[in-house]
């Protein structure tokens, strides 16, 4: 199996889909935190989890998701994202209308794949000057309706 698709379904646990490469779990209307975990997707290269209304990932979660290229996390309810840390691999990151507040670097300075961040319509007010440092690939980044008012470079 190379692609499932789970939309408006209920699943508590993915077991083993070592071969699983691309992974849509969209519109889980009840889901608040998402405690199970991906440990036998190691080859997985797409994963959405986008609107779900999720507030919480364990930091778990994604340990070894060691090939994971593209993440959808739009329209949940995320405040702090400490789990991106483990994802060096990424390239594609969207974690638009969510919670978020601020960007310090220790949550994306492992990132250095990634070549397009969304962050738009979050609550952002401000980003650690060496946030962006170690993202030397990045050609697009999306901060639209947030809520910066200074942006120092560096």
């Amino acid at each position: 199996m190379s692609n499932i698709n789970l939309s408006a379904s209920v699943v508590d646990y993915y077991h083993d889909f070592s071969n699983l490469r691309i992974f849509s779990g969209r519109k889980y209307e009840n889901i608040n935190s998402l405690i199970f975990n991906f440990d036998h997707c190691n080859n997985l290269i797409d994963l959405d989890i986008s609107l779900n209304g999720i507030e919480f990932i364990n930091e778990e979660s994604f340990k070894n998701l060691k090939s994971l290229q593209y993440f959808s996390l739009y329209h949940n309810i995320l405040s702090f994202v400490p789990f991106l840390i483990q994802l060096s691999a990424l390239t594609d990151l969207s974690i638009s209308y969510n919670n978020l507040t601020n960007i310090t670097s220790d949550i994306i300075s492992n990132l250095g794949n990634l070549k397009r961040l969304n962050l738009h319509g979050n609550r952002i007010a401000t980003i650690a000057s060496d946030a962006f440092m170690n993202l030397r690939m990045l050609g697009k980044l999306d901060l639209e309706e947030n809520h910066l008012t200074i942006l120092s470079a560096r």
